[in-house]
């Protein structure tokens, strides 16, 4: 089933949803005007939102017309205490979380780790990490 939604002014914006893989992935994508001061853009978003098989990892892909990479996102429950962190120190640097197993892949395009936080946090409350930040 594919659910619409048309919205914005004079419907300027759609977005199709579709749940795929028997409720496991979620495929939203969106259509809409962006306005900036070089005018007015098109612009396509595509998303995908994957839980795993075993239920403790959800990764998130987005595709954006106006972007020449797509951006994917991984949260997994056994690294919770640190994802807030972690996506933060992403968004500000610019840079996309990925699961350590995927390292080699990305070097092999030419992508460069920027940090690694992987197990920096591990046992300490969020007060401890907060105050690290």
């Amino acid at each position: 089933m594919v659910y619409e939604y048309l919205g914005g002014p004079e419907h300027s914006k759609r977005v199709l949803a579709e749940w795929l893989d028997g409720g496991r992935v979620l495929k939203v994508e969106s259509y809409f005007k962006l306005e900036t001061q070089q005018g007015d853009h098109r612009v396509h978003l595509y998303e995908e939102y994957r839980l795993a098989p075993d239920g403790q990892r959800l990764t998130v892909y987005k595709l954006r017309s106006t972007q020449d990479q797509a951006l994917t996102y991984m949260d997994q429950r056994t690294w919770a205490e640190s994802a807030g962190m972690t996506t933060t120190a992403a968004g500000l640097l610019r840079a996309v979380v990925i699961d350590e197993s995927l390292i080699p892949l990305v070097e092999k395009h030419g992508l460069k780790p920027l940090r690694d936080f992987c197990g920096q946090f591990t046992g300490q409350s969020d007060i401890q990490i907060y105050q690290w930040a």
